[in-house]
C-alpha cells in the first residue's frame, strides 16, 4: 500500500505510519486495509441497508491526530425528499484541538434539519 506524505493511522488498530512510502499489509478477504490521515475527523455509524434504518442511530466521530488539531464535516438530510433545497439539512463541522488535559471537541452546526444525536468523539493518536 502506498501512503502519501504525512502521518497515517491503521483504521483497525490505530497503529501510526509515516507516509511517503510503500508498506506491506495483510489483506484478508474480511478486512480491507484502510488508513486515516492524521488531522482528519470522520463521522461513523452502524451499518444500515437504507436511509430508513438510520432513525435513532447515534453518530460517533473518530478523530485521528498526531498532536495537531483534527477536522471533519458531515452532511445530513432526510434522505428521501428535496427539502434540503429549502435549508432542511444539517452540516456539522468538528474540530478536535489539543490542550493540557488531552483534546477538546468543538462543533459548529448549520442548517435547519435536526439530524442525529452525536454519541461522542473518540481520539486516536
Amino acid at each position: 500500500v502506498y501512503l502519501p506524505p504525512g502521518t497515517w493511522f491503521d483504521w483497525h488498530t490505530g497503529e501510526g505510519y509515516e507516509g511517503g512510502r510503500n508498506i506491506t499489509e495483510e489483506a484478508p478477504v474480511d478486512r480491507l486495509p484502510l488508513y486515516a490521515r492524521a488531522g482528519s475527523a470522520i463521522p461513523t455509524q452502524p451499518v444500515v441497508q437504507h436511509t430508513g434504518e438510520m432513525e435513532g442511530l447515534l453518530m460517533e466521530w473518530l478523530a485521528w491526530t498526531d498532536g495537531s488539531p483534527a477536522q471533519g464535516v458531515c452532511y445530513e438530510d432526510d434522505g428521501v425528499s428535496y427539502r434540503y433545497q429549502n435549508g432542511e439539512f444539517k452540516r456539522t463541522f468538528l474540530t478536535v484541538s489539543p490542550n493540557d488535559d488531552g483534546y477538546v471537541p468543538s462543533f459548529q452546526i448549520e442548517g435547519g434539519y435536526p439530524g442525529r444525536p452525536i454519541a461522542g468523539v473518540r481520539v486516536i493518536r
